[in-house]
């Protein structure tokens, strides 16, 4: 959706393309509280087509989870997607037709163990939707801010030094169409 309408549905996302110079900081000011009034109009929804108890829909710490290994997952993970989506579809190249791909599948291995331990948020829209619509908001509802807020700030630096690094330099012309001959020139 980046490429095509510039459509964010992850806060975390949004403030890492911010943070990295991809998105101006604007537009990142309408988009995130955009995010979350579709977040809350989608716990609504959930809420009228599924009567009874939502709070088991909310994103929570795995019994044996404290709160700062949750923050931490929910760092790790996110930096880890955040950085994916800088380098997959912010990078202009000929295979960026191809990043919903390698953003899905990443948020795909995030989600695998971030699910176990905190619920696998990764999207503080994703947390705070359901906590209004259930309405349960856990005491440690926070980390799925702070967490995902470092983890952009984590991603979009990492983005920065590879960017500065000029990792594009290491394989000139992988986006030429026509090959380029190489240092010897076969």
């Amino acid at each position: 959706m980046y490429r095509i309408s510039g459509g964010f549905f992850n806060p975390a996302v949004t403030f890492g393309l911010a943070m990295s110079g991809q998105l101006s900081w604007k537009r990142t000011a309408v988009c995130i509280p955009t995010q979350l009034i579709g977040s809350v109009c989608a716990g609504a929804v959930v809420k009228v087509l599924f009567p009874g108890d939502i709070a088991s829909l909310n994103t929570t710490l795995a019994m044996n989870v404290n709160i700062a290994q949750g923050l931490f997952a929910e760092m790790f993970f996110t930096s880890y997607l955040v950085f994916v989506v800088l380098i997959l579809a912010a990078e202009k190249s000929r295979d960026t037709f191809i990043a919903p791909i390698g953003i899905g599948l990443a948020l795909f291995v995030a989600e695998i163990p971030g699910v176990y331990f905190t619920g696998g948020s990764l999207n503080p829209a994703r947390s705070f939707g359901c906590a209004v619509a259930a309405p349960s908001f856990p005491s440690y509802h926070w980390i799925y801010w702070v967490g995902p807020g470092l983890g952009a700030v984590i991603a979009s630096g990492y983005y920065r030094f590879v960017k500065f690094c000029h990792y594009e330099e290491v394989n000139p012309g992988q986006d030429a169409s026509s090959p380029i001959p190489s240092v010897n020139g076969v």
